[in-house]
């Protein structure tokens, strides 16, 4: 549902599939006042073609399927198609009030404790934008090309309002994670691997749809889940052990 939507957003919201929908909750630090907002007000603003990735896809692809973690990420991470001359992000982000971070390649913030990272797809550099200002460095999601290929949306509601957040459908979530693990190994990436993999009902889609004949070197450098005795499997409870059993299927498949 894209109410106010340019004709770009509807362009979007029309040809994506919707998976569910997801009322997004209140937070005990009140952080939701701030976060909800701020997610709604990008997403409608932005009319590229574009992505979540990060802690809130994780943490909305649990939300659709009943599961969601308790404590949502305090950072935005989109994933954007910067090819298109009209894709000025800063421009974009400008106007919702944030400004660039000098140190941190395409990180945006507006001092409410809620930052924006963009990210662009791999290998392919951003076309100028149409202003004197020379453009902000935009970081990379390895295998973006992948991540933002076919995306999903759920329908998300705060409050009065309602919008449509793009997100890589499950495959390519699980694909984006473990290929952010792979760069920056980040300890908590193992986690949400494992989590994504226990929301995971046929780990033969996600193979075929990522391309089953890469199965084998995708995730090697996760070889530590192979431990069915590891905290990432043990931290599901009562889903680990099923979990588990899917992740043998995505390894050895």
């Amino acid at each position: 549902m894209c109410p106010t939507a340019t004709s770009g957003r509807s362009n979007l919201c029309a040809m994506t599939r919707v998976i569910g929908s997801v009322r997004l909750p209140e937070l005990p630090d009140g952080r939701d006042q701030v976060l909800w907002p701020r997610l709604l007000d990008l997403t409608e603003a932005l009319t590229v073609p574009h992505v979540l990735v990060g802690g809130l896809m994780v943490y909305l692809h649990g939300a659709v399927a009943g599961r969601a973690r308790p404590r949502p990420d305090r950072e935005i991470e989109v994933l954007a198609d910067l090819r298109s001359a009209s894709a000025d992000l800063p421009a974009v982000l400008g106007a919702l009030g944030y400004e660039p971070d000098e140190v941190r390649p395409g990180r945006y913030s507006r001092g409410d404790g809620i930052p924006v990272t963009v990210r662009a797809l791999e290998r392919v550099k951003p076309k100028p934008p149409a202003r004197k200002a020379p453009p902000v460095p935009v970081a990379t999601v390895p295998g973006g090309t992948t991540v933002l290929a076919d995306p999903v949306a759920v329908r998300a509601e705060y409050g009065p309002r309602a919008a449509q957040l793009f997100l890589p459908d499950l495959a390519r979530a699980l694909f984006a994670t473990a290929r952010g693990y792979l760069v920056d190994h980040e300890p908590h990436r193992v986690a949400d691997v494992a989590y994504l993999v226990s929301l995971t009902e046929d780990p033969a889609k996600v193979l075929d749809e990522l391309g089953a004949s890469r199965s084998a070197e995708r995730f090697e450098f996760l070889a530590e889940l192979d431990d069915p005795a590891h905290t990432a499997w043990l931290d599901l409870g009562a889903h680990g052990e099923s979990a588990h059993r899917t992740w043998e299927r995505l390894r050895r498949d």
